[in-house]
């Protein structure tokens, strides 16, 4: 019995090795776990979950990194509320500081362009009224000139 319990157990800790699934490690662990009485098993069994949870955060890792890699506000949220999630693991605080960064260089970015287009919208209205000021001015000028005209011209005796 104790030849099968080895085999059984190489087997197993083989799986182990190779495995990088969150899944497959967590049975792993549940049959490693099913041998209470031995340590050996035991200590595999904690093993397994270990790599288990190494392998949920490396893949919450990869998904957050695709997000930050958009290199858009929308997936820079995205990213950091995953890397949140798994924080703090491998270079997560980083991530979360550049993403933030990001951001705001995003938002400065587009504040700047909404100040530029503000600024020349005023200015071309600015120079529409101007431009219509100017023509009043022009036009009272013209049609005072044309009202003293006719002025002097009925001052003028009937030949």
């Amino acid at each position: 019995m104790f030849q099968k319990s080895d085999k059984l157990y190489s087997i197993l800790c083989s799986k182990y090795e190779v495995s990088n699934s969150e899944t497959e490690l967590k049975e792993l662990g549940l049959i490693f776990n099913s041998f209470s009485n031995n340590k050996e098993y035991f200590n595999m069994a904690k093993r397994c979950f270990a790599k288990a949870e190494i392998c949920r955060k490396n893949s919450i890792y990869d998904k957050a990194m695709n997000y930050y890699y958009e290199d858009n506000v929308e997936s820079y949220n995205k990213a950091i509320h995953e890397f949140y999630s798994i924080h703090p693991f491998r270079d997560t605080s980083k991530k979360i500081k550049d993403c933030n960064d990001r951001i705001f260089k995003i938002k400065a970015k587009q504040q700047k362009a909404l100040f530029e287009r503000e600024k020349n919208f005023k200015t071309n209205s600015d120079s529409k009224i101007t431009d219509t000021i100017k023509i009043l001015i022009i036009g009272g000028i013209i049609a005072s000139i044309a009202l003293f005209i006719v002025y002097l011209w009925s001052l003028i005796p009937n030949i």
